[in-house]
């Protein structure tokens, strides 16, 4: 196995953007870009960055812990128009960007989309996971990712348990747990098949709780002897 290790990168700067990413260019997998937080952000940009990271490249709007967006929206569409046909994924929320998701459906884009949910309270039932699963995989992304927050170990067991169903149905996916009870998910959720997982330099540098370093992941998959 080799993990495919996601890289959040939140600078305030296009060119601190492009530097980021071409020191570490050939430690990862995946570089999620959090645009929001970018000045001068605008489609050139977007697109200078997918035409030379490929496939390597995701991006969102959100902000952290799901904070108001402050790009206003029609330069948030006029940057999603700038990925059609691109390889670059663009990350979703099902709740809070449910306009985004479809502006791409009503106007036919090719984008390659993780449709996404995020919870910093708690983690819902199986029933209501299964419920917002549907819901976004009405929107036909690539990729369905839960990301929710662990008060209990029971939390963290239905997490891997709504991973296995969507490993049985082959929906790409990333399933993840946030907080000290969540930390087991992005374990056995990269061995049992998440697309990807998000490893910041050093924790403190985290994007959600409980998120491991890359280091600190390095050293777990190497003991685990995979």
């Amino acid at each position: 196995m080799r993990e495919k290790y996601c890289l959040p990168v939140i600078k305030h700067s296009t060119q601190a953007v492009f530097d980021e990413i071409d020191h570490n260019i050939d430690q990862y997998h995946f570089f999620e870009v959090w645009l929001d937080y970018i000045e001068g952000v605008d489609d050139e940009f977007v697109t200078k960055l997918t035409h030379k990271y490929s496939h390597k490249i995701i991006f969102l709007f959100r902000r952290e812990r799901l904070e108001p967006i402050e790009m206003p929206s029609d330069s948030r569409f006029q940057l999603i128009r700038s990925l059609d046909q691109s390889h670059a994924l663009l990350d979703l929320d099902i709740r809070s960007q449910l306009a985004e998701l479809e502006f791409i459906k009503l106007n036919d884009l090719q984008i390659r989309v993780i449709g996404s949910y995020h919870n910093y309270k708690k983690t819902p039932d199986l029933n209501e996971l299964q419920l917002i699963v549907d819901q976004i995989e009405s929107h036909k992304p690539e990729i369905v990712k839960i990301s929710t927050f662990c008060n209990d170990e029971e939390d963290a067991v239905r997490l891997l348990e709504l991973q296995l169903l969507l490993k049985e149905k082959h929906q790409k996916h990333i399933v993840l747990g946030m907080g000290r009870h969540g930390i087991v998910t992005r374990i056995f959720g990269s061995l049992w098949g998440n697309e990807l997982i998000f490893a910041p330099l050093v924790a403190q540098h985290h994007t959600a709780p409980g998120q491991l370093s890359r280091a600190q992941l390095d050293t777990i998959f190497k003991n685990l002897h995979i």
